[in-house]
């Protein structure tokens, strides 16, 4: 084989590498590494130390592979009428990828917990969780995007107006539960008195009778 075969040869060779390496450069990162995504377990194990008393135990993947990105929790509620933020402390417990989150949250009428995973710069995605009063799950809500009618189902942070809808939700709930409650209050009240009454007709029922045999003894 001639020396100008052999270059020629490996001009090619050269010519197809720098493509394969432009073509490889062009494909998105977000598209090859694939989505993130956050799950939201509730109650927390109580039977586990690292996850007994937690709010709520978090578990974060990397398209669908269990991954340690990191991830910041708050809680945003309602106090006596007012809004309030409570950041929340974030443990890894176990497995790869898995978080327990605790805090202290004041009475209120209601609140979410904002998990937020970020897996770059640009790339994160949200879990938004409602409590009502009595810290009961309201609504889960995984803030997320479809792309390629529908193929792929991308999370994403959340927006401020999703977490207030998601409050609301909160909110709501403790009313109707509060409302509930009343209802068998008033249900319960109204059986008491009416059970009363019904005693009372009864007495009267039962003193003339009680008179009639004391009369028939004498």
């Amino acid at each position: 084989m001639s020396a100008r075969t052999l270059s020629l040869s490996s001009a090619r060779t050269l010519a197809t590498l720098a493509l394969t390496l432009t073509a490889a450069a062009a494909v998105p990162r977000t598209a090859a590494a694939g989505p993130p995504w956050i799950g939201v377990e509730l109650p927390a194990n109580p039977h586990q130390p690292a996850t007994r008393g937690a709010l709520a135990v978090a578990h974060l993947y990397h398209h669908g592979d269990a991954t340690g990105y990191p991830l910041r929790a708050e809680a945003v509620g309602m106090v006596d009428g007012a809004r309030r933020t409570v950041r929340l402390e974030v443990r890894p417990v176990g497995p790869q990828g898995v978080f327990a989150i605790h805090g202290a949250l004041p009475r209120g009428d209601g609140w979410v917990l904002v998990l937020t995973m970020s897996s770059g710069e640009t790339s994160r995605a949200s879990a938004l969780v409602a409590l009502d009063r009595r810290g009961e799950v309201a609504g889960v809500r995984v803030p997320q995007d479809s792309r390629e009618n529908g193929r792929w189902i991308v999370p994403r942070e959340a927006t401020t107006a999703e977490v207030d809808a998601m409050l609301r939700v909160a909110t709501a709930r403790t009313v109707a539960s509060a409302d509930a409650s009343n209802d068998a209050s008033n249900d319960a009240s109204f059986d008491a008195r009416t059970a009363g009454l019904a005693l009372a007709g009864l007495g009267v029922v039962l003193l003339p009778v009680g008179l009639q045999r004391l009369r028939g003894r004498r």
